[in-house]
């Protein structure tokens, strides 16, 4: 009788081992995180690819809704990733607009590169505020005022209500009609002698038209006179201008000569 007892003391006992043991390993595999355990790995390390090929294996008629959605969120978190990355790269080339666009697209469910975009966002602002006045003043100094327009217009895209960005365009603005309208009162002034009466020289370049080739003195003493208005754009490869008449004329010149007629 002993010895009965003591046996089913020990098939009781090995019953509930083997209960326990089951309970655990299903508590185990119905645990998501254990699902997606190889799949979780595969996105830290980088491979989307093959995280998701992992999922596909495991999609069946009764969780193909779930990990339908587990593969949607592996391919926003390559995406962001590359976006991320394409940023950094843009980043270290100083292209702070580019890099800043890239950053942006970067989503909240993207913990691994998130907090780290949103505080690159904020340095490509200052480093593109700065880069864009460092240059603007630049072609300041040249005079080239429609220039300095074109070299902050790229920091007001990304931080349009900055106040000394906006102060310097109106600045800059007012200096380039300024700059202008001086323009077109010296070509004004140099058709004529000191008596204002146009030489014999000038009456006869007055009644021909221009040529490729002139200089813009010799436009301006050609028939086609003085431009009702001039845009000029400095490049590092030289100054073009495109001078504006009436009825949709233009002519355009390459470092002071005449390049092409448009009439």
């Amino acid at each position: 009788m002993k010895n009965m007892s003591k046996m089913k003391k020990g098939i009781i006992t090995m019953a509930v081992v083997v209960i326990v043991a089951v309970v655990g390993i299903a508590g185990v595999v119905m645990n998501p995180n254990y699902k997606y355990r190889k799949v979780n790995s595969l996105v830290a390390d980088g491979k989307f690819d093959e995280a998701v090929a992992v999922c596909e294996k495991l999609i069946t008629s009764e969780n193909k809704a779930e990990v339908q959605a587990k593969i949607a969120k592996v391919k926003v978190l390559k995406e962001s990733t590359y976006s991320f990355n394409i940023g950094m790269t843009e980043f270290n080339s100083e292209s702070y607009k580019d890099a800043y666009y890239q950053f942006t697209t970067v989503p909240k469910e993207d913990t691994k590169n998130y907090d780290n975009a949103s505080d690159k966002i904020k340095q490509c602002i200052d480093l593109e505020n700065k880069q864009a006045i460092a240059q603007a003043e630049l072609s300041v100094s040249k005079l080239d005022y429609q220039g300095a327009l074109y070299d902050i217009e790229p920091a007001l895209d990304i931080d349009k209500d900055n106040k000394q960005l906006l102060d310097l365009k109106g600045k800059y603005i007012k200096l380039n009609e300024e700059s202008k309208a001086k323009a077109s009162e010296e070509f004004k002034t140099q058709l004529f002698n000191e008596n204002g009466i146009l030489t014999p020289k000038q009456e006869e370049a007055k009644s021909k038209g221009a040529t490729v080739g002139m200089t813009k003195q010799e436009c301006l003493d050609s028939s086609w006179g003085n431009p009702e208005d001039i845009n000029k754009t400095t490049t590092a490869s030289g100054v073009s201008e495109q001078w504006v008449y009436s009825s949709n004329r233009y002519l355009y010149f390459e470092d002071g000569i005449l390049t092409t007629i448009q009439d």
